[in-house]
């Protein structure tokens, strides 16, 4: 059936109105299609090329994604649970009114991504990129960001007190984190990152 989908959006340049369950894929060239009001439960793809591709409205639920890349992807009003993306490319990808809940996103690489008025919620991003982001309106709920590099990515006006921040990676001077909100527990752990001893 996927093959059947992906001859159709690569004729049309786009998905609509689409419902799966159970159902896998492999190889599939998604790039550059725009999906609208797909629901996903249970699906997984392998190796599949979603470059380029917009996403709105879309549902995911218990999904599966596996040496994927969404590189230059947009994402608006679209919902994700209970599902994985891990090491996946999302580079220069554009994410709004969003949310993404219980999903893990464990080595992806989000460099140069762009949030508005998103919401994550017990995700991991454990050792993932997301350097030189811009994060806005966004909302981290139990996050692990152990290990995620933030180089270059103001979290200015962003609760951080309910993260994981062990291990993580910024500049020299740590101006990332300047004006975010941390709780007193982690800002005894950043501090080591200035190279500060406590007594």
């Amino acid at each position: 059936m996927w093959k059947e989908w992906e001859q159709q959006a690569r004729e049309d340049g786009f998905l609509r109105e689409i419902t799966a369950e159970g159902m896998q894929a492999a190889g599939l060239d998604m790039s550059r299609v725009d999906w609208e009001e797909i629901r996903l439960d249970r699906c997984r793809f392998m190796g599949c090329d979603f470059s380029g591709a917009s996403f709105l409205r879309c549902r995911f639920f218990r999904c599966s994604f596996q040496e994927c890349t969404f590189a230059d992807s947009i994402w608006r009003q679209v919902q994700v649970s209970q599902s994985r993306a891990e090491g996946c490319d999302f580079r220069e990808s554009r994410f709004s009114s969003s949310t993404i809940a219980d999903s893990s996103l464990r080595y992806a690489n989000l460099t140069g991504s762009a949030w508005g008025d998103c919401r994550l919620t017990a995700c991991s991003l454990r050792e993932a990129f997301l350097s030189r982001s811009s994060l806005k309106k966004i909302l981290l709920e139990q996050v692990d960001l152990t290990g995620t590099e933030l180089f270059q990515t103001s979290l200015r006006g962003i609760d951080l007190s309910g993260c994981d921040l062990g291990g993580i990676i910024l500049s020299q001077d740590c101006h990332e984190l300047q004006d975010a909100r941390i709780s007193p527990a982690q800002a005894l752990d950043l501090v080591r990152l200035l190279g500060v001893e406590l007594l």
